[in-house]
């Protein structure tokens, strides 16, 4: 079968053809069944997209927080900076 350069879509089916061809015969392989069955169980378990989703909100919450000082903290510096030169 003689596919053009041009043509993406027909190359694309052709790589996406020879991508399930390889990783059915690597998933025949005893070893490699097994860590396909592991790897499977873990993509199956949504307990650690929980995790991840509690861990991004605490991430923003800390960049929410580390920006709040930083803005108050320079407004209170030139509060007692102005207070400081009026004495």
């Amino acid at each position: 079968m003689s596919v053009s350069q041009g043509d993406g879509v027909a190359s694309s089916r052709m790589t996406m053809t020879g991508t399930r061809t390889l990783l059915k015969r690597l998933r025949s392989q005893p070893i490699l069944r097994r860590l396909c069955a592991g790897f499977d169980g873990v993509v199956r378990d949504a307990s650690g997209a929980t995790a991840i989703e509690y861990a991004l909100i605490v991430v923003f919450i800390s960049i929410l927080a580390v920006s709040w000082a930083a803005y108050v903290g320079t407004h209170v510096v030139n509060f007692f900076t102005s207070v400081n030169t009026s004495f």
